[in-house]
C-alpha cells in the first residue's frame, strides 16, 4: 500500500531534493533502474567499500525497480560523510523519504541521521511528526524521529518531544532515547527532564518506561531523584541499575549515599558494582563498611571495583586521621591469592595507595629503567608498579 498523503509530502520534499538531480542524467538513471538485481547489489556494494557516490550512480539506484536494491542504495549513501558529501547526497535520500515502499523510507530516514545534514530536519519532521504528513507506518516514523535526534538542530528538539504522545511504543521509544543525546546543560534542559519524569507515570510500555530512566541518569537530571531512588529499588535488575546509575550521577552534590550503601550489596553484581563506583565520590568514613564488604564478595568484578575505590579513596585523602582509619579497616582483608589477576592488581594498588602516606619517596626512575630492562620484577612488584601508574601515582 502506498504511502498515505504521498502527492502533498512528495511535493514538500521536492522543494530540497531536485537540486541534485543534474548531478545524473536521465539516460544514466533508466539504465540503473532496470539493471538486473544481481548486478545492482554488486555495485553498490563497492561503492559502499569504498565510500564514495559512484559519480551519482548510487542515487540513481534509489530509483531502482527493486525494493531490495533501492534501501541497499540508501543505506549505502548514509555511509557517505557530511559535509564531505553535501546535498549531492542529501536530496536524493530527501526525495527516497516518500517512496512508496515503507522499508525504503525507513531506510533513507536512517540514512540521513547516520550523516547528520542538519538541511534534511525539516523532510524527516514532516515524515515523523507533522500531522498532516507523517508516515503510516510506526517504523518510519520511529526511524524518521531518531534521525532527528542526530541532527544539529535544537530548534527541532521540541517536535521530537511531541512524539512522546505517538500511539506506537516503537516511536515513543526513539522520543525517549533522543534526549540523552543532546546537552543536559542546554537552555530547557530542567523542562526536558521534568517532562520525561511526568512521562514516566503515563507509560505503560515496560521497554520505553525502561528508557525513559536510562535517558534521565545519562542526563544527571537531579529532576529525577525520587525516580531513581524507586527505580532503585526494583524488583527487575535492569531497572536497579538504571535507576543506581542516576543515583551515582548526582554524586556527591545530592544526598544518594544512603541508597547507594544499599545498593552496593544488591544480589545482582552488575547493580552492586554501579553502587560501589558511586561511593569513590563521598568522605570515606561513612563508606568503609560498604566497600570493605565489596572487597570480599563472591563476585570478581564486585571485589576489583571494592578495592580500586578503596585505592582512589586513599588517593584522594590528606587526611591522617582518615588514612589510620582505612588501615584499621583493612586489616586482615588480603586478596593476593585470590583467583583473579584483576583483584589481585587491585588490591596491590590499595596497598601501595597505603603505603604511600608512609613512604611519600617516588620511584627512583634509574631504578626503575634498570629493573623493567633486567626483569628484576616479582609479580607481585609488576602489579604494583602498573596499579600505580595507572592510578597517576609515581610511587
Amino acid at each position: 500500500m502506498k504511502h498515505a498523503a504521498p502527492a502533498l509530502l512528495l511535493a514538500s520534499l521536492l522543494a530540497v531534493g531536485c537540486a541534485a538531480s543534474g548531478d545524473s542524467d536521465e539516460g544514466g538513471a533508466r539504465l540503473a533502474r532496470d539493471q538486473p538485481r544481481a548486478e545492482a547489489l554488486a555495485e553498490i556494494g563497492q561503492h559502499e567499500d569504498h565510500r564514495t557516490a559512484g559519480d551519482g550512480r548510487l542515487a540513481q539506484f534509489l530509483a531502482h525497480r527493486d525494493t531490495d536494491v533501492r534501501v541497499r542504495a540508501a543505506t549505502a549513501l548514509g555511509r557517505l560523510w557530511w559535509p564531505e558529501e553535501g546535498a549531492a547526497v542529501t536530496a536524493p535520500l530527501i526525495v527516497a523519504l516518500a517512496d512508496e515502499q515503507a522499508a525504503v523510507r525507513a531506510a533513507a530516514a536512517f540514512a540521513l541521521g547516520m550523516r547528520g545534514d542538519p538541511a534534511a530536519g525539516n523532510a524527516l519532521s514532516a515524515l515523523g511528526l507533522d500531522p498532516r504528513l507523517r508516515d503510516p507506518h510506526p517504523i518510519v516514523r520511529a526511524r524518521a524521529v531518531e534521525a532527528l535526534s542526530k541532527l544539529d538542530r535544537p530548534d527541532l528538539h521540541s517536535g521530537i518531544l511531541m512524539a512522546l504522545a505517538d500511539v506506537d511504543a516503537r516511536v515513543r521509544l526513539e522520543a525517549v532515547v533522543a534526549t540523552h543525546r543532546w546537552p543536559d546543560d542546554a537552555p530547557g534542559a530542567s523542562d526536558i527532564n521534568k517532562l520525561l519524569v511526568s512521562h514516566l507515570e503515563l507509560e505503560r510500555d515496560r521497554s520505553v518506561a525502561e528508557y525513559t530512566v536510562f535517558a534521565l541518569q545519562r542526563r544527571a537530571a537531579p529532576e529525577a531523584l525520587d525516580l531513581f531512588r524507586s527505580f532503585a529499588r526494583s524488583q527487575r535488575p535492569i531497572e536497579r541499575l538504571y535507576g543506581v546509575r542516576g543515583l551515582k550521577a548526582l554524586a556527591p552534590h545530592t544526598d544518594v549515599r544512603t541508597p547507594l550503601i544499599m545498593s552496593s550489596r544488591d544480589p545482582d553484581w552488575r547493580v552492586a558494582c554501579e553502587a560501589t563506583l558511586g561511593l569513590e565520590l563521598f568522605p570515606p568514613r561513612p563508606t568503609y563498611t560498604a566497600l570493605g564488604e565489596a572487597t570480599q564478595s563472591l563476585n570478581p568484578h564486585l571485589r576489583r571495583v571494592g578495592w580500586e575505590m578503596v585505592a582512589a579513596q586513599l588517593s584522594a585523602s590528606e587526611n591522617r586521621r582518615e588514612r589510620e582509619l582505612w588501615t584499621e579497616a583493612l586489616a586482615g582483608l588480603e586478596a593476593m591469592d585470590d583467583d583473579s589477576l584483576a583483584v589481585r592488581a587491585a588490591f596491590v594498588g590499595a596497598q601501595r595507595s597505603l603505603e604511600q602516606f608512609a613512604d611519600p619517596e617516588p620511584y627512583d626512575e634509574e631504578a626503575l629503567r634498570e629493573a623493567l630492562a633486567t626483569g628484576a620484577f616479582t609479580d607481585e612488584e609488576w602489579i604494583a608498579t602498573a596499579q600505580a601508574l595507572g592510578n597517576g601515582l609515581r610511587g
